[in-house]
């Protein structure tokens, strides 16, 4: 099996010097290119629709938020007025 795998390199010598292949920068990997490459592609858009989204949803809470405090104190002014007008 050794001599394959010498034999194996020695053909990808010869082939990577015919056909100028380059060498791999120091520090690369699959990885971290698959997923430079999925985040391109893929990921920047779903984040910004994902915070499209959250954004809407936060700003339709604070909406409701500031209605249900601005109708409370509409009805607690107006029992104050009612109970000021009945003394």
């Amino acid at each position: 099996m050794p001599d394959r795998f010498a034999a194996m390199k020695a053909d990808y010598a010869a082939f990577a010097k015919t056909n100028q292949v380059l060498e791999m920068p120091a520090g690369y990997t699959a990885d971290e290119q698959i997923n430079l490459y999925a985040w391109r592609q893929q990921g920047r858009k779903r984040a910004i629709q994902a915070g499209l989204v959250l954004g809407g949803a936060i700003v339709a809470l604070s909406a409701l938020v500031w209605l249900f405090v601005r109708r409370r104190r509409a009805r607690r002014v107006d029992q104050a007025n009612a109970d000021m007008i009945g003394t």
